[in-house]
This record gives C-alpha cells, structure tokens and sequence, in this order.
C-alpha cells in the first residue's frame, strides 16, 4: 500500500507525465471550446438543441477530466501501480453523482464570491459599531483588507476543503459516496492539520501568486511593446503551471486524506 503522509500527496502529482499531459492540454481545450459555445446562436430549433448538446459535452468532458484525476489519486493511495484508464473509466460511470458536487462547489463558491459586492459596505458597518476609541486605532482600509481575507479563507480554503473529500468519494464510489463511507472520509480529512496546512498552500500558489504574476508590472522605462509582450506569455504560463500543480496538489491531498476504506466499506469497484 502506498504511504497516504502528506509528503506522498506533494509527490503524486510529479508521478504521472501522462496526467500532467492530459490536464495541461485538456483544460485549455474546454476553455476554447466554452468560448465557441457562447458564439453558437439560439434563433432555431435545431441551434438550441446544438446547444444544449455542446454545453452537456463541455461540462461531461470536464466532470470525467476531474474525476479521473481525483480516482488516480485515490488509487495511487492503495496502490504504486494504479493506472489512468480505470480511474477516468470509474469518473465516467459515476459522472451524475461527480457533477452533483461539482454543483454544489460551484454554488457555494459563488455565494460566498456575492459577499465580494460588499467589500466596502460590510467593514463598514462592523466598524461603525466599534467603539469611538477603537475607531482611532482601526482604519476602514484594515477592516476591508480582514474582510477579504476571510472571503478568500472561505472562497479557497474552507469551501474545496470540506467539499472535495465528499467529490472524491462520489467520484471512486458514485452515489454510494453521499453515504457513511463519505461522511467518514469527509471527518477524516477535516480532522488533519496536515490536510487544512496542504490546502492553504495549494489556495496561495494556485490562486493568489498566480494572479499576482499575472497582473504584475514591469516599471522599467526601456520596456518595449515586444518585451511586455514576451513578458505577459511567460507569466501566464508561469501561473498557469502554478495554478494546475496546485489543483493536482489539492486533489492529491483530498483524495488520501479520505482514508482507506476498504476494510470497513469493502472495495470500490474498477
């Protein structure tokens, strides 16, 4: 059985060339391939079923794409000698019940990215009820600053942290993931510090020095259009190899952080 220690999560996304491949060119395509989707039109019959099609294709491929790689995971867990096939094969027999918690990330992701639209207002309520000597101390800036970083704690830390066990095991086992087995693994994984530690180091490469490297800005007066360009490409690719390897990382490390079930729950199928 492979070591499930937090060092085996960092390791098992450099494991596999195949699955580095796959997501790096397959996450591109959906990206491409969303884009083209919104330029099909809707005046016919027959472009809207297009349509429906097109986007139940994406978000299939997508779900299968993920799934996949939180089984490898899984498997890499039980076994050095786990393969891509079947762990992509298993994301495709239970994609509904994947998708399932997809959704509900993806909600509950967005309900906490509405509480955005308040950055300014709510520090300012919870200020204005301090008192007039606390005041002195706690400008409005510092109170929104606490304030986005606890939307960000709740955006990419806390949400795919409780949530990605429960997809891991929908993923491994289907349906039969929302039952005990689930919830075991889910109360495994929260109770490790290692698992939150991991989590928040995947949250800050994968999301914040990732958007900071993009957006960041050369001052140099001798800069030209062609070394801006230059510049831009290499940063985005910097960020985006950042962004996938934390994305692996926090899969890695939702998937062990389950357990091995097994001796309680039997052996998922393959």
């Amino acid at each position: 059985m492979a070591e499930t220690s937090t060092r085996g999560a960092f390791a098992s996304p450099f494991e596999s060339n195949r699955l580095w491949l796959i997501q790096f060119f397959a996450n591109p395509i959906l990206i491409l391939l969303y884009a083209a989707w919104l330029l099909v039109p809707e005046a016919r019959t027959w472009e809207l079923i297009l349509n429906v099609i097109l986007a139940l294709a994406i978000a299939g491929i997508a779900v299968v794409l993920h799934g996949g790689t939180l089984n490898y995971f899984r498997d890499r867990a039980r076994s050095d000698s786990a393969e891509l096939k079947p762990a992509f094969l298993r994301a495709l027999q239970n994609i509904l019940a994947v998708a399932l918690w997809i959704v509900v990330l993806y909600l509950v992701w967005r309900l906490w990215g509405m509480l955005g639209h308040y950055h300014e207002s709510i520090p300012t309520y919870f200020r204005s009820l301090l008192p007039a000597w606390l005041r002195r101390h706690i400008t409005l800036h510092s109170m929104i600053e606490i304030f986005e970083i606890k939307l960000f704690v709740l955006r990419w830390v806390v949400t795919p942290g409780f949530l990605l066990p429960l997809a891991a095991q929908a993923a491994d086992r289907g349906f039969g993931g929302f039952g005990r087995s689930g919830w075991a693994a889910l109360k495994s994984a929260i109770k490790s510090l290692r698992y939150w530690a991991t989590v928040i180091v995947a949250a800050l490469m994968g999301v914040y020095f990732s958007s900071r490297l993009v957006n960041w800005h050369s001052h140099s007066q001798d800069s030209t259009f062609a070394g801006e360009t230059t510049s831009l490409v290499l940063r985005m690719l910097a960020a985006y190899l950042l962004a996938l390897f934390s994305w692996m990382l926090v899969c890695s490390v939702a998937a062990r952080s389950c357990g091995i079930q097994e001796s309680a729950g039997g052996n998922s199928s393959r």
